[in-house]
């Protein structure tokens, strides 16, 4: 039996490490002629992988969900189906950040992000995604880069209402995504969002007046349930899809997935007694514009922005930009537990394969946290900038 897998992403992959994932599931790559192959113990030919090709979006398969900008096509001429080349079709399709497509069943991996719901009341652990950077004039709107990311990777619209004050003034449905773009531009103080459906709950994006108070840099945040994702590896492939790719099409130079207990899924949002806000713990000072033109204003703070690294491990972390020679040296000799993706954007680090709370990390990082999670000179601690910060 033989078939053909076309995995299509943004990143494109070599052969050398092609042949790392093929070693990575236990069977040996042989390289050569545009070609890498994978051979059993048995010396049988199991399936082998061609070089990576540029295609243009409309050679994509119609089912499938993929990123905009330019486009990789690997293909995955499988001679055997004994069930482990599945195991390297999903590892290539995570390090090309896209999706996979089996020719001949049509079947298309990962699905559709789709979990199944908690009733009301149900205690959960929360999940806190943030993503950092230095505005871009250039570039689209904040709002727009999240909500494209959550089409096209989650399969959701993400935003149901938005607005600068609660109870939310405006509703995508009723009033669109144009609005949504021109209220963001328009609002002075905070620019804030419910979610369509389980399991996000709310967001804020940093408003465009507050930018430059802010150092010239912005923060976007989005909080959720952790437990819908235990269960499903497909469903934390398409946040992990998500979550990178938010952070690429931004230009983040860092962003977080923080894990906490102590949360209640109402049915329709997140909320707790503890007087948590469900946003990463003091690591983003947010400047505001005087107000009237008064440059006493009391509202004018400190031009901080992003702090620094947060002082405790997270469940994923991305370092972009300028972050990344501050890091390399911390990645390089890190543990063998540290799942390190890197990408023609930054890295990705995840200290855990499921959803893991501080408490949880810590435990299994004990033994090496003695050095600290990352250099001391990166970290942010109670709200003072790091001594060392990445520039634009």
């Amino acid at each position: 039996m033989s078939f053909t897998i076309r995995v299509i992403g943004t990143i494109r992959v070599g052969e050398e490490r092609v042949a790392e994932l093929i070693s990575g599931i236990g069977l040996r790559a042989l390289v050569g002629g545009g070609v890498v192959q994978a051979y059993g113990d048995d010396g049988r030919l199991w399936f082998e992988v061609n070089s990576a090709a540029s295609i243009d979006h409309d050679d994509v398969p119609v089912s499938m969900s993929v990123p905009g900008g330019e486009l990789w096509q690997v293909n995955v001429e499988v001679k055997s189906g004994e069930g482990v080349e599945e195991q390297f079709y999903h590892a290539l399709t995570q390090e090309m950040a896209g999706a996979m497509f089996d020719e001949s069943s049509g079947q298309v991996w990962p699905p559709r992000l789709s979990v199944s719901k908690i009733p009301a009341r149900t205690p959960v652990r929360a999940l806190s995604l943030a993503w950092y950077g230095f505005y871009n004039p250039d570039g689209p709107p904040l709002v727009t880069v999240l909500m494209e990311g959550a089409k096209r990777w989650l399969g959701t619209p993400l935003v149901r209402r938005y607005g600068s004050d609660e109870p939310l003034r405006y509703s995508v449905e009723k009033d669109g995504a144009d609005k949504l773009i021109q209220a963001w531009r328009e609002a002075d103080m905070l620019f804030l969002f419910s979610c369509l459906e389980f399991p996000f709950s709310y967001g804020s994006v940093t408003p465009l007046a507050c930018v430059q108070p802010s150092g010239g840099m912005w923060e976007i945040t989005l909080a959720g349930v952790a437990d819908a994702f235990m269960d499903d590896p497909g469903a934390r492939l398409s946040l992990q899809s998500f979550f990178t790719g938010v952070a690429a099409m931004s230009g983040a130079v860092y962003a977080t997935a923080e894990v906490e207990e102590g949360w209640i899924w109402s049915g329709k949002q997140l909320f707790t007694q503890g007087g948590r806000s469900g946003k990463p713990r003091g690591v983003f000072r947010l400047g505001f514009p005087s107000l009237l033109g008064r440059q006493d204003s009391a509202r004018e703070i400190a031009k901080h922005g992003l702090l620094g690294v947060t002082s405790y491990p997270t469940w994923w972390s991305w370092f972009g930009g300028g972050y990344l020679p501050l890091v390399a040296d911390r990645l390089k000799h890190a543990p063998s537990s540290w799942l390190v993706t890197r990408t023609d954007a930054g890295v990705l680090v995840r200290l855990s394969e499921l959803p893991a709370t501080e408490t949880e990390l810590r435990g299994r990082l004990a033994r090496w946290l003695g050095r600290g999670w990352m250099p001391a000179s990166l970290i942010s601690r109670n709200l003072r900038p790091a001594r060392v910060r990445p520039r634009p």
